[in-house]
């Protein structure tokens, strides 16, 4: 291997953002836009109940390839495997493009928390390779860390772990974090992405993309603050939720699963807005209040399956607290939309 590496790349940090494709996504879109707005803001989402859970529902405007080759930026997703990666690899890079590979963490020496002990599929941003059989990749120490950073990936490693993730990219559990339809072609997973690296702006926002999702933040008010309702259904059977966690079990695991995402969502959605809105933003401490409200009935919900045993102390907090979140969420969004028309039109 000749030394070879793409200069000028920095990892994402600034939040866990959906996914670990759109965390591999993210840098070389900053990387040849200056921002990233076309991806940061192409989701709204609303809360639900289903099944014992208080979950969020995302909708996403558009197809990130559709969106980024409208921008200027060359991404090709590929549902076809490679025999030779490494090689697929080396030849991309050569032709001065980045590399999304889908891996297994099993296989990946830095990841501490799967390596040789479970399977679990991944994707990772590779940005160069040298001499010493290594590529240089993105990528992030533990699972749902943001604090990504470039590590080196051992040749032979690639080669297991993307070999793995062909093998079991369809079986159920495979993937934690479900990639979403607007990250697959016509149903399917990528196994691999070419990412161009042809900087094409520094424009650290981009205000057509922003105007755009102010109207459609707007024309969803209505949706957003109905679906309020659903906090206050989880609060009232939370007792059987409650029951159902007595144990770790498939329905127990779900209703975790969906809280782990909803708190995940929640704090991107405090993310969003702060970028949207920037000095205007004035809910920040609010939306966190939030988020740690969830986190805090999260607990006693886990302390519970792995206890099994009832704490009733816990029932009426998690029940109080769920209430007056659902009355601070109604306070939250009012403020949002109110500042949102503000500043729309140019009233702030």
């Amino acid at each position: 291997m000749t030394s070879k590496k793409i200069i000028n790349i920095k990892p994402f940090r600034d939040i866990w953002f959906k996914d670990c494709f759109h965390m591999a996504l993210i840098p070389p879109v900053i990387h040849n836009l200056g921002n990233a707005d076309c991806l940061i803001f192409n989701h709204i989402w609303r809360y639900g109940y289903e099944e014992n859970s208080l979950l969020g529902y995302l909708k996403e405007f558009g197809n990130v390839y559709e969106i980024l080759n409208s921008k200027g930026i060359k991404c090709i997703p590929l549902t076809n495997h490679e025999d030779d990666i490494t090689g697929f690899v080396i030849n991309e890079l050569n032709n001065n493009n980045f590399v999304i590979v889908g891996v297994d963490n099993y296989y990946e020496r830095i990841r501490k928390d799967f390596y040789n002990i479970k399977h679990s599929g991944h994707s990772i941003l590779i940005s160069g390779y040298d001499e010493s059989k290594s590529f240089y990749a993105i990528e992030q120490p533990f699972f749902y860390s943001y604090e990504y950073d470039i590590c080196n990936v051992d040749v032979e490693d690639l080669k297991k772990a993307y070999l793995s993730y062909r093998e079991k990219m369809n079986d159920k559990g495979f993937f934690y974090n479900d990639l979403t339809d607007a990250t697959r072609i016509k149903g399917e997973i990528p196994s691999a992405c070419i990412m161009g690296n042809n900087p094409i702006s520094c424009l650290d926002k981009d205000d057509i993309v922003r105007k755009e999702y102010i109207n459609r933040i707007l024309e969803f008010e209505e949706e957003k603050m109905n679906s309020l309702t659903s906090i206050n259904t989880f609060a009232d059977d939370f007792i059987n939720v409650y029951s159902v966690c007595e144990s770790d079990n498939a329905h127990s695991n779900l209703i975790m699963r969906n809280l782990n995402d909803l708190i995940n969502m929640r704090l991107l959605e405090n993310y969003v807005y702060k970028e949207l809105l920037q000095e205007d933003y004035n809910l920040d401490e609010l939306g966190i209040e939030i988020c740690e409200k969830i986190k805090t009935v999260r607990s006693y919900l886990a302390k519970h399956m792995f206890s099994h045993k009832n704490n009733n102390n816990h029932i009426e907090l998690s029940i109080s607290i769920l209430k007056d979140m659902a009355k601070k969420e109604a306070i939250y969004y009012s403020k949002l939309y109110e500042t949102i028309r503000r500043f729309r039109y140019g009233t702030m």
